[in-house]
């Protein structure tokens, strides 16, 4: 019966001064009586400690049930939603239903076209909701399922990171796209407005950010209200003279720059070509890249065990085995995923130099379009860097390649048709090796 009137060394204190002080005079239970005297209060005191004991047992015999389950890749607790707990097996098994909605959340949350709060609402109406039965909150739907590295496999429990059994529905690639999504939603909104080139630029003066405004004019003629945007610095890091310039002369200097981006349009058999020769070369030095990079992981899943075995013999205090775990844990996720990736798609320079080149040929197109500052912005973030807007004029930096074609461009664009075939067929410089 003492177990249940103290379980810790507070309680049962308590009870032992009631009773020096007169406030408690007798504890009578069906099974156990008491005698509210030195030997009495001993007794008392032996069974209060045998209770801690049980408890403090339990408590360790749980902890080392639950890293059991976590070493066999087993998640103890309760499944996330998409999952469900398994009383058979005791493992963790996909929700036939309710993964389709997880999955399809991740799907709408990385297009970007939902809210938090759209995407809770959709949870609500088929049924995922948190353990009260109750919509889960904003801050529930990133920690418990979109930032959750459970859905790719990967188990992160109090502090530690382990590689899981259970199956997983969401990619990596999905999984990802949620993550860089996430982070555009957090960042500063503006009025409730959603401008095309915020946070693209910072001052070329003083170094703030270029943040964007809208003003409307009323004229009295036409009894007609127009709407203007726009940007300007926030002057937060100290004086600064510069002006504000207009969204559509902005998005002016952006097209005509971006169109020393784009890659010739008679060139594109050519480079697709080299594209294909280099694929089928690469194909055959796929098998000698997965075996280097299968040793690589073995050598990092020795290393864990010998990172273990120091931790057993008490070499080594338990902050800094999980860090280190954790460091060499995603070293090892890393090259798990490079092998993936070359088993599905080959050579991991080709696929973004594929992606270079489609995007390099489609630049004259994105600036030339009309009523796509979206699209132009995204063709901006991919290809350049250090955007700064000084007088009135924007500048920035091509990425490594774009660099190449930017230097280039207008050279390139002095040339006939038939020169610029001459010139990509004899070579200049862009041809992969």
């Amino acid at each position: 019966m003492s177990d249940r009137l103290a379980r810790n060394s507070i309680d049962g204190g308590r009870i032992i001064y009631l009773l020096d002080t007169g406030k408690l005079q007798d504890l009578k239970f069906p099974t156990f009586w008491f005698e509210n005297t030195p030997q009495g209060k001993f007794m008392l005191s032996i069974a209060f400690g045998q209770s801690k004991y049980y408890v403090d047992n339990l408590s360790e015999n749980i902890k080392r049930g639950l890293h059991y389950k976590l070493k066999l890749g087993i998640w103890p607790t309760k499944a996330p939603p998409g999952y469900i707990n398994n009383p058979k097996t005791r493992e963790i098994d996909i929700d036939c239903e309710k993964s389709k909605v997880v999955k399809k959340v991740f799907e709408m949350f990385s297009q970007g076209h939902k809210s938090f709060t759209k995407i809770i609402q959709f949870l609500h109406k088929f049924g995922v909701r948190g353990y009260t039965g109750k919509p889960i909150k904003i801050e529930q739907l990133k920690s418990v399922i979109l930032t959750n590295p459970f859905y790719i496999g990967i188990m992160k429990y109090g502090g530690e990171m382990v590689e899981g059994k259970h199956k997983t529905f969401i990619s990596k690639d999905l999984f990802q796209k949620a993550q860089s999504a996430i982070k555009r939603f957090e960042k500063p909104r503006y009025n409730g407005h959603n401008f095309a080139f915020s946070g693209l630029a910072r001052c070329g003066e003083c170094g703030a950010v270029i943040t964007a405004e809208t003003h409307t004019k009323y004229y009295k003629r036409t009894d007609r209200k127009v709407r203007y945007v726009y940007y300007r610095c926030t002057k937060k890091l100290g004086k600064c003279d510069q002006k504000y310039i207009g969204e559509g002369e902005l998005e002016s200097q952006l097209r005509r720059k971006f169109l020393n981006l784009a890659l010739p349009d008679v060139w594109k058999n050519n480079w697709l070509s080299w594209l294909t020769r280099d694929k089928e070369r690469e194909e055959g030095q796929m098998k000698e890249n997965i075996i280097r990079l299968e040793l690589e992981v073995k050598s990092l899943e020795e290393k864990l065990n010998k990172l273990l075995d120091i931790y057993l013999e008490g070499n080594i205090d338990q902050e800094s085995y999980k860090s280190k775990k954790n460091e060499i844990f995603a070293q090892k996720q890393t090259l798990q995923d490079k092998i993936a990736r070359v088993k599905e798609k080959g050579s991991l320079w080709l696929e973004p130099f594929e992606n270079f080149i489609q995007r390099a040929f489609r630049a004259r197109k994105i600036a030339s379009s009309k009523n796509n500052p979206e699209e132009l912005c995204s063709l901006g973030r991919s290809a350049c860097s250090n955007f700064n807007l000084l007088n009135r004029q924007i500048s920035f930096t091509p990425y490594l390649g774009w660099d190449t074609v930017f230097s280039f461009a207008h050279r390139l664009r002095s040339m006939s048709p038939s020169a610029l075939n001459s010139y990509a067929v004899l070579g200049t410089g862009f041809e992969p090796m």
